[in-house]
């Protein structure tokens, strides 16, 4: 994450359909189906989760993003 930081940064900020899903993010039924995804990931591929958690800390963007 930290190596591609700004690129990572700039595509967040760039790229429209992303910004789009995080409006839907921001609203409670959108928020469940967020949450119960993520509760799915956790347990079906718990290591490919890690990496885009530590990528997403290492870039300094929010991992909900």
């Amino acid at each position: 994450g930290r190596t591609f930081a700004k690129l990572i940064n700039d595509f967040v900020d760039r790229y429209g359909p992303l910004n789009e899903y995080i409006d839907v993010y921001n609203t409670k039924e959108g928020r469940k189906v967020y949450d119960d995804t993520l509760e799915v990931v956790k347990a079906q591929f718990p290591h490919y989760l890690k990496e885009i958690e530590g990528t997403a800390d290492g870039s300094g963007v929010e991992f909900y993003k």
